[in-house]
Protein backbone atom coordinates (compact mmCIF):
# COMPACT_ATOMS: atom_id res chain seq x y z
CA UNK A 1 0.00 0.00 0.00
CA UNK A 2 2.80 2.23 0.82
CA UNK A 3 4.38 2.03 -2.60
CA UNK A 4 0.99 2.71 -4.36
CA UNK A 5 0.81 6.09 -1.75
CA UNK A 6 4.12 7.37 -2.70
CA UNK A 7 3.31 6.86 -6.63
CA UNK A 8 -0.21 8.29 -6.63
CA UNK A 9 1.58 11.33 -4.51
CA UNK A 10 4.44 11.72 -6.74
CA UNK A 11 1.76 11.78 -9.94
CA UNK A 12 -0.05 14.04 -8.33
CA UNK A 13 2.82 16.34 -7.75
CA UNK A 14 3.92 16.08 -11.30
CA UNK A 15 0.16 17.50 -12.56
CA UNK A 16 0.19 20.04 -10.11
CA UNK A 17 3.71 21.54 -10.64
CA UNK A 18 3.08 20.96 -14.65
CA UNK A 19 6.21 18.78 -14.69
CA UNK A 20 8.03 18.32 -18.15
CA UNK A 21 9.26 14.51 -17.39
CA UNK A 22 7.81 11.81 -15.31
CA UNK A 23 10.50 8.54 -14.95
CA UNK A 24 10.12 5.41 -13.41
CA UNK A 25 13.12 3.27 -12.56
CA UNK A 26 13.79 0.06 -11.76
CA UNK A 27 16.90 -1.76 -10.89
CA UNK A 28 18.16 -2.24 -7.40
CA UNK A 29 16.02 -0.74 -5.94
CA UNK A 30 12.36 1.08 -7.61
CA UNK A 31 11.67 4.91 -7.76
CA UNK A 32 10.03 7.80 -9.65
CA UNK A 33 11.33 11.37 -10.38
CA UNK A 34 9.67 14.20 -11.57
CA UNK A 35 11.67 17.42 -13.10
CA UNK A 36 10.56 20.57 -14.59
CA UNK A 37 13.40 23.59 -16.35
CA UNK A 38 12.13 26.47 -17.19
CA UNK A 39 15.23 27.83 -19.38
CA UNK A 40 16.22 30.99 -21.51
CA UNK A 41 19.03 32.86 -22.68
CA UNK A 42 20.20 34.26 -19.38
CA UNK A 43 19.13 32.28 -16.39
CA UNK A 44 17.51 28.52 -15.95
CA UNK A 45 15.55 26.70 -12.61
CA UNK A 46 15.72 23.65 -12.41
CA UNK A 47 13.44 21.63 -9.58
CA UNK A 48 13.96 17.87 -9.10
CA UNK A 49 11.76 15.59 -7.26
CA UNK A 50 12.51 11.86 -6.93
CA UNK A 51 10.78 8.92 -4.35
CA UNK A 52 12.26 5.49 -3.78
CA UNK A 53 9.27 2.76 -3.32
CA UNK A 54 10.65 2.44 0.29
CA UNK A 55 9.89 5.38 1.08
CA UNK A 56 12.78 8.07 0.53
CA UNK A 57 12.56 11.19 -1.24
CA UNK A 58 14.75 13.56 -2.28
CA UNK A 59 14.57 17.58 -3.35
CA UNK A 60 16.98 19.30 -5.80
CA UNK A 61 16.41 23.25 -6.73
CA UNK A 62 18.47 25.56 -8.56
CA UNK A 63 18.98 28.64 -10.11
CA UNK A 64 21.23 30.02 -12.61
CA UNK A 65 21.68 33.79 -13.83
CA UNK A 66 23.87 35.53 -16.23
CA UNK A 67 23.78 39.74 -16.60
CA UNK A 68 26.90 39.58 -19.14
CA UNK A 69 27.50 37.59 -22.76
CA UNK A 70 29.87 35.50 -21.65
CA UNK A 71 28.52 31.70 -20.90
CA UNK A 72 29.22 31.78 -17.20
CA UNK A 73 26.15 32.01 -14.80
CA UNK A 74 25.64 32.42 -11.06
CA UNK A 75 24.75 29.41 -9.21
CA UNK A 76 22.51 28.59 -6.57
CA UNK A 77 21.50 25.09 -5.34
CA UNK A 78 19.36 23.67 -2.34
CA UNK A 79 18.95 19.66 -1.93
CA UNK A 80 16.75 18.17 1.02
CA UNK A 81 16.13 14.61 2.07
CA UNK A 82 13.68 15.37 3.69
CA UNK A 83 15.54 13.63 6.87
CA UNK A 84 17.47 16.29 8.48
CA UNK A 85 20.07 16.29 5.24
CA UNK A 86 20.11 19.47 3.52
CA UNK A 87 22.67 20.91 1.42
CA UNK A 88 23.43 24.54 0.59
CA UNK A 89 25.86 25.42 -2.37
CA UNK A 90 26.43 28.78 -4.17
CA UNK A 91 29.08 29.07 -7.45
CA UNK A 92 29.30 29.65 -10.90
CA UNK A 93 28.63 27.57 -13.87
CA UNK A 94 30.67 27.90 -17.15
CA UNK A 95 27.66 26.51 -19.73
CA UNK A 96 28.88 25.71 -23.34
CA UNK A 97 26.45 24.60 -26.37
CA UNK A 98 27.82 21.76 -28.29
CA UNK A 99 26.33 20.93 -31.77
CA UNK A 100 23.50 18.17 -30.67
CA UNK A 101 23.86 19.42 -26.67
CA UNK A 102 25.83 21.39 -24.20
CA UNK A 103 28.19 20.56 -21.22
CA UNK A 104 28.92 22.64 -18.27
CA UNK A 105 30.94 22.94 -15.68
CA UNK A 106 30.15 24.58 -11.78
CA UNK A 107 32.85 24.92 -8.82
CA UNK A 108 30.95 25.25 -5.55
CA UNK A 109 30.77 25.85 -2.07
CA UNK A 110 29.11 23.32 0.12
CA UNK A 111 27.48 23.30 3.82
CA UNK A 112 25.70 20.17 4.71
CA UNK A 113 23.38 21.53 7.45
CA UNK A 114 22.49 18.58 8.73
CA UNK A 115 26.29 17.53 9.81
CA UNK A 116 27.37 21.38 10.04
CA UNK A 117 30.15 20.75 7.54
CA UNK A 118 31.70 23.00 5.24
CA UNK A 119 32.88 22.17 1.48
CA UNK A 120 33.83 22.64 -1.73
CA UNK A 121 31.66 20.44 -4.90
CA UNK A 122 32.52 20.23 -8.01
CA UNK A 123 30.00 19.22 -10.73
CA UNK A 124 29.22 18.92 -14.13
CA UNK A 125 26.64 18.15 -17.15
CA UNK A 126 26.29 16.74 -20.31
CA UNK A 127 23.51 16.34 -23.23
CA UNK A 128 24.08 15.33 -26.45
CA UNK A 129 21.12 14.31 -28.56
CA UNK A 130 20.22 12.54 -31.91
CA UNK A 131 17.68 11.69 -33.64
CA UNK A 132 16.09 8.92 -31.59
CA UNK A 133 19.50 8.82 -28.88
CA UNK A 134 19.68 11.19 -26.07
CA UNK A 135 23.21 10.64 -23.60
CA UNK A 136 22.82 13.19 -20.71
CA UNK A 137 23.97 13.07 -16.72
CA UNK A 138 25.75 14.85 -14.24
CA UNK A 139 28.65 14.02 -12.21
CA UNK A 140 29.17 15.74 -8.48
CA UNK A 141 32.58 15.47 -6.14
CA UNK A 142 32.74 17.01 -3.19
CA UNK A 143 35.42 17.14 -0.52
CA UNK A 144 33.70 18.32 2.94
CA UNK A 145 36.17 15.96 5.30
CA UNK A 146 36.07 13.21 3.16
CA UNK A 147 35.67 12.52 -0.43
CA UNK A 148 32.23 11.92 -2.23
CA UNK A 149 31.40 11.25 -5.38
CA UNK A 150 27.67 11.09 -7.02
CA UNK A 151 27.45 10.51 -10.92
CA UNK A 152 24.40 9.73 -13.13
CA UNK A 153 24.78 8.56 -16.18
CA UNK A 154 21.79 8.04 -18.78
CA UNK A 155 20.83 6.48 -22.07
CA UNK A 156 17.80 6.82 -23.42
CA UNK A 157 15.74 5.66 -26.60
CA UNK A 158 13.17 7.70 -28.31
CA UNK A 159 10.61 5.57 -28.68
CA UNK A 160 7.75 7.93 -29.91
CA UNK A 161 7.68 12.18 -29.42
CA UNK A 162 7.16 11.95 -25.52
CA UNK A 163 8.05 7.88 -24.67
CA UNK A 164 12.15 7.30 -23.91
CA UNK A 165 13.58 4.05 -23.02
CA UNK A 166 17.15 3.54 -21.73
CA UNK A 167 19.44 2.92 -19.26
CA UNK A 168 20.66 4.56 -16.03
CA UNK A 169 24.00 4.25 -14.03
CA UNK A 170 25.05 5.24 -10.94
CA UNK A 171 28.57 5.98 -9.99
CA UNK A 172 29.02 6.30 -6.35
CA UNK A 173 32.34 6.54 -4.20
CA UNK A 174 31.49 7.39 -0.40
CA UNK A 175 34.69 5.19 0.92
CA UNK A 176 34.46 2.71 -1.90
CA UNK A 177 33.03 2.83 -5.47
CA UNK A 178 29.94 1.70 -6.46
CA UNK A 179 28.20 1.55 -9.53
CA UNK A 180 24.31 0.43 -10.02
CA UNK A 181 22.64 0.17 -13.37
CA UNK A 182 18.60 0.48 -13.50
CA UNK A 183 16.20 0.69 -16.51
CA UNK A 184 14.07 3.66 -16.99
CA UNK A 185 11.07 4.48 -18.72
CA UNK A 186 10.62 8.37 -19.25
CA UNK A 187 7.61 10.43 -20.38
CA UNK A 188 8.20 13.98 -21.30
CA UNK A 189 5.19 16.12 -21.58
Amino acid sequence: MKKVLTLAALMLAAFSLRAQTVEFVAGKTQRVFIEKTAAAENHTTFAYLEATYNGGAMLKVFHEQKFWETPLFLHGEYQTTFDGNHVALAGLTWSFGLPNGFISFTPQYRYDFGANLHGAQFSNAYLAAWKWVELYGYNHYWYNGAHCFFGEERLHFRLTEHFKMGCILDLTYFGQFGATPYLGIRYDF
